[in-house]
């Protein structure tokens, strides 16, 4: 009886699959998750990098108006002191439609 106790059979065999990390996945489907983790970053830093791509144009767009707005000004300001100032009377014009919100 006491032989039969002590006796090594399958129920006591130690095997990789206990030294998982979650008992409940296998080890496919642990490598499986890396994969799409490691997918989901490289999408991410395509991503950001267009982002970074498209904020530099915006800035140097951005750049180029503001120099552009200085320019336009400072031939305003020359043709303003070089005329006398005549006030411009607009009449309203009827052919266009009257937009509304």
């Amino acid at each position: 009886m006491n032989n039969r106790l002590n006796r090594r059979g399958l129920q006591t065999l130690r095997t990789h699959t206990t030294r998982r990390a979650l008992p409940s996945q296998k080890k496919h489907e642990l490598y499986l998750k890396l994969t799409t983790l490691e997918m989901e970053k490289a999408r991410r830093v395509i991503e950001r990098d267009a982002l970074v791509k498209r904020l530099a144009m915006l800035d140097e767009r951005l750049i180029s108006i503001a120099f552009e707005q200085t320019e336009l000004l400072g031939i305003l300001n020359a043709v303003a002191t070089a005329e006398p100032s005549i006030p411009i009377m607009r009449t309203p014009s009827y052919d266009s439609f009257p937009i509304q919100y």
